[in-house]
């Protein structure tokens, strides 16, 4: 081979190696920041979302609420105390049947015996 064709060769190749290094130096650069644009997106961005949905005039605070179980009661006989939990401030949420009674075996059985479920909005300072 001809020495002005190796020359030529080695020149081309020394091009195309700094086209190359250049390439990845931009890739890298390029990875390294949509890994930083992600990491702070997903640090800020949740908080900056909670706080948006807070301050929306349509979407109400959530308020704490407490909790209140009834000892078993005749489920018959659950209209007075439901009144008198109703006149506190009490919201009914469940009625949990506890006790089944059958007439024998066979037979269609029902509940006789429950607990109730209410809640109500927590007295602020409690």
């Amino acid at each position: 081979m001809d020495r002005l064709s190796i020359d030529a060769l080695a020149g081309r190749l020394e091009v195309l190696e700094r086209e190359k290094h250049r390439w990845k130096c931009l890739a890298g650069v390029t990875a390294l920041g949509v890994g930083l644009l992600l990491a702070i997106g997903g640090l800020l961005g949740s908080r900056v979302a909670v706080a948006q949905q807070l301050e929306k005039v349509g979407n109400p605070v959530p308020r704490r609420m407490e909790y209140k179980i009834t000892d078993t009661i005749y489920l018959n006989q659950m209209d007075k105390p439901f009144r008198e939990m109703a006149a506190d401030g009490w919201e009914l949420v469940q009625v949990v049947p506890t006790e089944w009674t059958t007439g024998g075996q066979g037979q269609s059985g029902d509940f006789q015996k429950g607990i109730i479920v209410a809640r109500r909005p927590m007295v602020p300072g409690k």
